[in-house]
Formats: structure tokens, C-alpha cells, sequence
């Protein structure tokens, strides 16, 4: 399933945190008004980190209109992106056993590819001496000589 998305809508509602935009990004992915974990806790299990924002958890409702059980802690997302500039096909990245910054760096490099643009690379000219540093170790990338292939697009 493709999940469209916008960088900097990201950034500005996960006020610039990480942890934030990695949690938005599952929540975009999964779907507005759908069910993205039983309980906080196993949100934070899906995503394999340690700490939930607070601020992030205002895009979240802990049940559906036509479910307003008390006893329904599960969570649903009540994101959505308003100007979608990028996408991305497989979103098993964002549940990957890896540090939340190799998956937030690995978004916002996903965010240079237009939505019109189905190759699953980018051009490595576009980025700095030290944005290729701080992508050096991603598992999700590999760097070649002219470009960066999004592995996980590829699958």
C-alpha cells in the first residue's frame, strides 16, 4: 500500500522530534480513523521504541465514533496529510528493529523523491558532505556512486 506524505507537515506537527515523526508516519501509513495499536504500550512495541511524546498523541483518539466503549483503550489515528508531496510502498521500515533516527533520516530521504517519480533512488548530488555522513550507516539505504537506492522499496 502506498502512503503518501508530506516532510515538512511531519516535522512541524512532531515539532521537530524523532520519535514524533517516526509515530505520525506509522499513523499515516496505517490510515485515518483506523486502529494503530491495542494500548500506548503496544504502540510503543509495534515501532520498537522506548517513549511516546506527549504531543504526539493529540493525532490520535482512543476510539471510533460508532465505538465509545470505556473499555476501549485501543488507539486510531486522526491523521491526515494535507498537501502530500512524497510517498513511500513498503512500510516495514518503520517497525524494523533499528534506531529511530536511521528511520526518521530514512524518511526525510524518501521525502526528496516526488510523487511522480516511481524510481526507488534519489541522486546523491542533492545532499551535503554531512547529510551523507549521517546516512552513512542506515540499514535502509545504500549509497552508490551517483545514487541512493531505498532498499526497502524495492521489496
Amino acid at each position: 500500500m502506498t502512503t503518501y506524505f508530506n516532510w515538512y507537515e511531519l516535522r512541524v506537527k512532531a515539532n521537530k522530534d524523532p520519535t514524533s515523526i517516526l509515530i505520525l508516519t506509522y499513523a499515516l501509513s496505517v490510515g485515518y480513523n483506523k486502529k494503530i495499536a491495542n494500548r500506548i504500550r503496544h504502540l510503543m512495541v509495534i515501532l520498537k521504541i522506548s517513549e511516546i511524546p506527549r504531543e504526539s498523541l493529540k493525532y490520535f483518539f482512543q476510539h471510533t465514533p460508532e465505538r465509545k466503549q470505556k473499555a476501549d483503550y485501543s488507539l486510531y489515528s486522526k491523521l491526515k496529510t494535507i498537501e502530500p508531496q512524497s510517498y513511500f510502498i513498503n512500510s516495514s521500515f518503520l517497525k524494523a528493529k533499528k534506531p529511530v533516527i536511521h528511520k526518521t533520516n530514512y524518511i526525510k530521504l524518501l521525502s526528496y523523491r516526488r510523487i511522480g517519480d516511481s524510481s526507488a533512488y534519489i541522486y546523491k548530488d542533492i545532499l551535503t558532505g554531512s547529510q551523507l555522513a549521517a546516512i552513512k550507516e542506515n540499514p535502509f539505504v545504500r549509497v552508490g556512486d551517483t545514487k541512493i537506492y531505498f532498499t526497502r522499496e524495492f521489496t
